[in-house]
């Protein structure tokens, strides 16, 4: 599909995609700068499901969850060497 920018810099979702994604006027939508490309993503309307693996790790890194439960490890072992 080709769409046209406005002088406004306006661009309208075809229907068929709006469609096809559920997007309704008032949608929110995240764009970001990848490659040279300009990427949509619609986001939810519900902030529990948005915020859905925030707290996941980069891939090959520890996810923040984990880092915490370390270092509550780490507490307890200190801990109970003091007594």
């Amino acid at each position: 599909m080709i769409i046209t920018l406005s002088s406004k810099g306006q661009i309208a979702i075809p229907a068929k995609l709006r469609k096809q994604l559920h997007l309704r006027a008032g949608a929110k939508l995240e764009i970001k700068r990848e490659n040279g490309m300009l990427l949509l993503r619609p986001l939810s309307n519900d902030p529990i499901e948005e915020s859905f693996g925030c707290l996941a790790g980069k891939p090959g890194e520890p996810s923040l969850v984990d880092l915490l439960l370390a270092e509550r490890k780490a507490e307890k072992e200190r801990d109970d060497g003091r007594f």
